[in-house]
């Protein structure tokens, strides 16, 4: 995997830095671009709309190629301090030829859009690739926001599920501005939506999974955007809220009474866990612990479906802040993490780390 990271100077030219840097790495993380309108551009709705697709091989210079598509492409509401992109994955790219471009959205099984505020000035950023996804993470004001595109890691085989494409934002709603501070504003480890789950094709969530069955899943642990209700039907785990109903029991005890995730899940959806880890006492430092951020489905039938490769849950206890690192020196070298908040939270229980290699 590759990082980089950078101060850009508006939200446009961080898509030409992000387009840069994952086009010109090792010949194994083999990311292309099949459009960019950043020059001419090419059924944008106003001059300041770019849109950006990009193809890659998760095959990892392997055969047969697994070739994956996301796409990103600007919006903008000057009056109200909005810029930031959208994001859509797909399954494929077609140019139209020769009856003309293919909007944006009507590329190959287009997911639904997710959203990644930023700012028209100048921004931190941080980004990481591989060849089965990227992930960025970009400072706003005192807010962090998310964005990853690509392969979750599966509990499956490839034949079982041959394309486990996740796209995340920070929101489902291209007219929040970065500075908002609703309940429904959170992403990453404690995804928040709207609260539709039927049909699912109206659900709008940060975060959306496709299936095996060819369906892009909202992903949610809450609804709501100041009183948080109910949980959604597939959440992150370990902050996600579940029923002793969920899970198989095993003898007369519910599996989900003695599970870990248990001990985590919010007394209210989105709200407090049960339980904040405390850090565990180490030297030279105390060793913060690290979940990684999972994917788990109550509909449409039950399934661990897989992990969102190199992010994790980590507790803040113990005065961990965003950009702090948190070190495993149980390999060697030590491995390095990178903890972010949630976008504006700053609550111990809303915070992941990145991978950092």
């Amino acid at each position: 995997m590759s990082k980089t990271t950078g101060t850009a100077n508006n939200y446009l030219e961080l898509m030409t830095v992000f387009r840069d840097f994952i086009t010109t790495l090792s010949p194994t993380i083999s990311w292309t671009t099949v459009r960019d309108t950043s020059t001419s551009p090419i059924g944008a709705s106003s001059p300041n709309t770019t849109e950006m697709i990009f193809e890659g091989d998760a095959s990892n210079g392997g055969s047969p190629q697994r070739k994956l598509y996301f796409g990103i492409r600007s919006y903008e509401t000057p009056a109200s301090s909005i810029f930031g992109w959208e994001t859509r994955g797909f399954t494929g790219f077609s140019d139209g030829s020769p009856e003309g471009s293919i909007v944006f959205e009507d590329q190959p099984d287009a997911s639904p859009p997710v959203y990644t505020p930023m700012q028209n000035t100048s921004m931190t950023y941080w980004i990481w690739a591989n060849e089965r996804r990227v992930i960025m993470v970009v400072k706003t004001g005192t807010a962090y926001q998310w964005f990853h595109a690509g392969f979750l890691d599966p509990f499956a085989t490839e034949n079982e599920n041959p394309y486990p494409m996740m796209v995340m934002g920070s929101t489902y709603d291209e007219t929040v501005p970065f500075s908002n501070n609703a309940l429904d504003f959170s992403t990453v480890c404690d995804p928040g939506g709207n609260g539709v789950e039927t049909p699912v094709a109206s659900g709008r969530a940060p975060m959306y999974v496709r299936f095996t069955d060819g369906q892009w899943y909202p992903i949610q642990n809450f609804s709501g955007t100041s009183t948080a209700a109910a949980r959604g039907a597939r959440n992150v785990w370990p902050l996600a809220e579940f029923l002793a109903t969920d899970w198989p029991t095993d003898g007369a005890m519910p599996a989900a009474l003695r599970e870990f995730r248990q001990t985590m899940y919010a007394t209210t959806a989105g709200g407090t866990p049960s339980t904040l880890l405390a850090q565990t006492p180490g030297s030279p430092d105390p060793i913060s612990p690290l979940y990684p951020l999972t994917i788990i489905f109550n509909d449409p039938s039950l399934q661990l479906v897989g992990e969102i490769s190199g992010l994790f849950w980590v507790s803040a206890s113990g005065g961990v802040t965003a950009e702090d690192k948190i070190f495993d020196n149980g390999v060697s070298p030590a491995q390095e993490y990178l903890v972010f908040q949630n976008v504006h939270r700053t609550d111990p229980w809303e915070f992941a780390a990145v991978k950092d290699e």
